[in-house]
């Protein structure tokens, strides 16, 4: 049942999936499952990934030749749209601004402007947000949300759940206890609910907050589920099964807010590279450290780390080597 309610959908199969699953220990010898997203893709991989192969097919199906994403400078979703969107054979336009402290001066516009992306700089969220609209109007193009998070590219997430249990099915690992993954505009937290569901599933997912509350939280996570759930053609009294499937929203390692880094969660991104892991410290760092924090309780493989920074960044292969 659960695949027929997702085959009705429009794919663009941009992503190598399944996603590679390992088991991974700490020096405690602490025992741990990590799926990789990051390694989806040879262009540029991430959680962006799923969202976008049914948000493009979307887009290509209702003709538009124009697409429109708006964030900060260093922005995945800004990233993965620029790059993807290029390749579906679109007019892409970024309008961008500096959040806080960010220079303007960094390797993610140049890259942009190289694929090419059309770069549009502002100085506030308000201008970059209005500007943004504005030129979708202008070109009749497509707007993408912030973090790509509509109902229909939260369905990619619904089918990596569905993923996942076949990959438990194919004895590649135990049915997990819990998954940590970051949590800011919600769409990968909601589709993993929702698939979790669906399968029939007991494992739970901790939303590890990586941003500010106005963005993420329970209420917004809840209007996404409803919103899939409807675009799904689903039963509507799925809703509270669903989020029973949320074992809690971790906010141990938000900080102060988006793009703030604990000197606990600069630790776990270095831990995490000697399990082969590239993370980002705002939104995978942030995830991981919540899981280290409850490795100890659940020593066993009872934890799954769901990475959603990709690996093939050369942004993020030139950090490396500073």
């Amino acid at each position: 049942m659960a695949h027929a309610l997702l085959n009705r959908f429009p794919r663009w199969p941009i992503g190598n999936f399944p996603s590679p699953i390992r088991l991974a220990a700490s020096h405690e010898e602490h025992r741990f499952w990590i799926k990789d997203d990051g390694r989806c893709s040879d262009v540029y991989g991430g959680n962006k990934v799923r969202k976008l192969e049914y948000l493009l097919a979307e887009v290509r199906r209702c003709r538009k030749k124009v697409l429109v994403v708006h964030g900060d400078v260093e922005s995945h979703t800004v990233q993965a749209c620029g790059i993807w969107g290029n390749r579906a054979g679109l007019e892409v336009h970024a309008v961008v601004f500096p959040h806080r402290n960010q220079s303007v001066n960094v390797p993610e516009l140049s890259r942009l402007r190289e694929i090419p992306v059309q770069v549009h700089l502002r100085r506030t969220m308000l201008g970059v947000v209005l500007q943004a609209h504005w030129i979708g109007w202008r070109k009749h193009g497509y707007v993408v949300p912030l973090g790509a998070s509509t109902p229909l590219a939260t369905v990619g997430y619904v089918q990596a759940a569905l993923e996942l249990q076949e990959q438990i099915s194919a004895r590649l690992l135990p049915e997990p206890r819990s998954i940590y993954l970051p949590f800011a505009t919600g769409g990968s937290v909601a589709g993993l609910l929702i698939g979790l569901t669906l399968a029939g599933m007991a494992t739970r997912v901790v939303a590890v907050q990586t941003v500010d509350g106005i963005i993420a939280n329970q209420k917004r996570l809840e209007r996404l589920v409803k919103k899939t759930l409807a675009v799904l053609g689903a039963d509507g009294g799925l809703f509270h099964r669903c989020m029973n499937q949320l074992d809690f929203i971790d906010r141990q390692n938000l900080g102060s807010g988006y793009r703030d880094v604990p000197p606990k969660v600069v630790a776990a991104v270095v831990t995490a590279r000697q399990h082969g892991l590239h993370l980002e410290p705002v939104f995978s760092g942030k995830a991981f450290a919540a899981l280290l924090d409850a490795l100890p309780k659940f020593p066993n493989g009872e934890l799954l780390f769901w990475n959603t920074h990709d690996q093939h960044d050369p942004v993020a292969k030139s950090e490396d080597k500073k």
